[in-house]
């Protein structure tokens, strides 16, 4: 992978994951409800949220990499993507506990 390419990524990566995140789960919610057990649908809630997590955190990883090592207006792109991946993470961290919380349907 570039170096510009891990730095998009670094960037965009935990913002987008959050995104997919919700976009999927409210999927799974609507096509769930009625048609699967609720198990079933907080199974499928936990399987969303662990994969899109881990974009997330891959996505911080690399910013972090990046904020330390790189150069000029790339270090500056990379500290915000620290900010905004470690905000995602946490969108997805919390919004993959409500399942458990509250009632899915």
């Amino acid at each position: 992978m570039s170096s510009l390419t891990s730095l998009w990524f670094g960037l965009l990566g935990g913002t987008v994951a959050w995104a997919a995140h919700l976009l999927v789960s409210y999927f799974v919610i609507g096509a769930g409800c009625g048609n699967l057990a609720d198990d079933f649908v907080r199974a499928l809630l936990l399987a969303v949220t662990v994969a899109t997590g881990v974009v997330a955190a891959v996505a911080l990883a690399i910013a972090q990499r990046l904020a330390a090592t790189a150069r000029t207006w790339r270090r500056s792109l990379a500290r915000a993507g620290v900010l905004l991946d470690a905000l995602g993470l946490f969108g997805i961290a919390l919004a993959g506990t409500l399942p458990f919380a509250l009632r899915t349907c």
